[in-house]
């Protein structure tokens, strides 16, 4: 075992885990240290480094995510994403953690959100955009925006405005290909609403250096 590999890595996991919410913070330090822990017994030569921001080599699903708890598994929707809009693998694993349950399905975990203190309208459309993100990587799929899902995330927190909850997608018409409607099916983030997403994730990833 390279034990100054671990102890360089632990430092790292401290640093992460001290800016995630600390409801999360025990859950993401285990699952951050059993990733390492891996990574010393397996392959401690050929871990990524966190200074590599770079997007190549990510088109297999091997790749891992620099700070993530698993792999972060990509899709062709996700690489695109990724490549058009410069947001690199390291970065997503800054933003989120994944975890794959019994039945073997995969679960976003944000580390990064919005800030309590955003506007409601402006809140909603946040978690419209990292809804999408979440849909993408948990079914391997497109960027789809379920209304009922944000709704509910909202009301978790804190941010919903039940009087202008559809008043809130209309006027951000364009980030969708149709406009979310409530109770209507899931609709997929547009050309801009990608734009708008990655935007928003360099801004939060941002924020927590």
């Amino acid at each position: 075992m390279d034990f100054e590999y671990l102890k360089k890595g632990i430092k790292e996991i401290v640093d992460v885990v001290s800016g995630v919410p600390e409801k999360f913070q025990d859950r993401c330090f285990d699952v951050l240290l059993a990733s390492l822990l891996a990574e010393v017994e397996v392959e401690p030569d050929s871990s990524p480094k966190v200074s590599d921001t770079s997007t190549k080599g990510i088109t297999s699903i091997n790749d891992k995510s620099v700070v993530g708890s698993e792999k972060i598994p990509l899709n062709a929707a996700l690489n695109v994403f990724m490549r058009k809009r410069k947001v690199s693998l390291e970065q997503l694993g800054e933003l989120l953690y994944v975890e794959t349950n019994a039945e073997g399905k995969i679960k976003v975990h944000f580390i990064h959100t919005p800030d309590h203190t955003t506007p409601n309208a402006t809140a909603q459309i946040y978690w419209s955009l990292l809804y999408g993100l979440k849909a993408n990587i948990e079914s391997g799929g497109d960027f789809l925006v379920d209304p009922e899902g944000v709704r509910e995330v909202c009301k978790d927190e804190g941010c919903y405005d039940a009087g202008n909850f559809a008043k809130n997608f209309k006027r951000y018409e364009t980030y969708f290909k149709a406009v979310p409607k409530p109770n209507g099916p899931p609709q997929s983030l547009s050309d801009e609403g990608q734009s708008a997403l990655a935007d928003f994730i360099l801004r939060l990833v941002g924020q927590s250096k």
